[in-house]
């Protein structure tokens, strides 16, 4: 009974409703004339004749809405299925969260922390966001341009003397993105002081 209100439920939509009635007007109006055509002419307007016309006009419109609504099942359920496979995944990582040694974060399309593992500590300090809180719009709109980059480029981010290098990762089709952060504090320092650094440091040429 479910699936039935389901089909009907989209089947009554506006969209649908309008592609089955022109569908409807126009191969059905084309079978009618070359089925019914000479009666029609001829003014041969029987009771069967009539509902030969309301037949052939009706075949088209279901045949159009069936199409249509086993198109968007399909898709819907294409949806659901990479959905819940993405949220298998986090799920994953919530059970799991301290075995990650680098932050993982997802935030919504309307700037709201939506998950963060143990390590994004030092990174939600800084901002001062728990679950649920908005993300500053400034970072927010930096993170988004990032993930729209191509390819996506890095947002570095800072926490008392650590700097994350948060990657934004968009989700085709789910209003939210995945932030995978690294600490890079060690590596921007062993660039700035390179001969201050107790650790052996040396670069090589391509050759």
């Amino acid at each position: 009974m479910d699936r039935i209100r389901a089909w009907m439920h989209i089947a009554a939509d506006r969209a649908i409703v309008r592609r089955a009635l022109a569908t409807c007007v126009v191969v059905g109006g084309i079978l009618t004339l070359i089925n019914q055509g000479p009666a029609l002419l001829q003014g041969q307007m029987s009771t069967g004749t009539v509902w030969q016309i309301a037949l052939t006009l009706l075949i088209p419109y279901l045949v159009t809405t069936a199409s249509s609504v086993a198109v968007i099942q399909r898709h819907r359920r294409a949806g659901r299925a990479e959905f819940h496979l993405l949220e298998r995944e986090i799920e994953a990582i919530n059970k799991f969260p301290d075995e990650n040694p680098n932050p993982v974060l997802r935030v919504a399309t309307n700037g709201r922390l939506m998950y963060a593992n143990a390590a994004s500590r030092p990174i939600t300090t800084a901002l001062g966001v728990t679950i649920g809180d908005g993300v500053p719009a400034e970072l927010f709109g930096e993170l988004r341009e990032a993930a729209a980059a191509s390819p996506s480029r890095v947002v570095e981010v800072r926490s008392g003397l650590q700097t994350f290098a948060v990657l934004p990762v968009a989700v085709p089709g789910f209003e939210f993105l995945n932030l995978y952060g690294t600490d890079i504090t060690a590596a921007r320092a062993i660039r700035r002081f390179p001969d201050e650094n107790p650790n052996p440091v040396l670069r090589l040429s391509e050759d």
